[in-house]
């Protein structure tokens, strides 16, 4: 496949916690959502052996820092802003052409249904070349047919 091998990595709901994991530092919490997780491993591998950038859209973000913020408290949440900072997480904004193709999407896959986040992701994707998605959501990244390539690499 062309274009760039970059991975956009981001989080949705309680099945993707690969961003999660990676900006909070929890890498094998005991509490009963990781540590037995099916993919949790695969997760974990993926944040410590990829070469980068991580790039994370900034709805991603947003997403994320909410769930961090709800489930796991101020510490991991200033760990994800930390992670940031320092790079190991690269917030990409949305051009302004992003937002007519995330409408375009949404409205396009309005079935399945796929949100502003998911269609951020794609439409960032398609801007940047960015032929890689890391996601555990591989029902809708499977469904959806970027502009730039046939369709996402999808890991973990």
């Amino acid at each position: 496949m062309g274009g760039t091998s970059r991975i956009d990595l981001r989080s949705k709901g309680n099945r993707a916690e690969c961003a999660r994991r990676s900006a909070t530092g929890e890498r094998d919490w005991r509490g009963g959502r990781w540590a037995d997780d099916r993919h949790h491993r695969a997760c974990l591998d993926l944040l410590e052996t990829h070469p980068g950038p991580l790039l994370v859209p900034t709805l991603v973000v947003t997403e994320v820092a909410y769930l961090v913020a709800n489930r796991l408290g101020p510490d991991a949440q200033a760990r994800l802003l930390g992670d940031l900072a320092s790079g190991n997480l690269i917030a990409e904004s949305p051009a302004p052409q992003d937002w007519l193709r995330m409408a375009e999407l949404v409205s396009r896959y309005r079935d399945l249904p796929l949100g502003t986040v998911d269609a951020s992701v794609v439409a960032a994707c398609e801007r940047l070349s960015i032929t890689e998605v890391a996601t555990l959501d591989h029902r809708h990244f499977m469904i959806v047919r970027p502009t730039h390539v046939e369709a996402f690499s999808l890991f973990p």
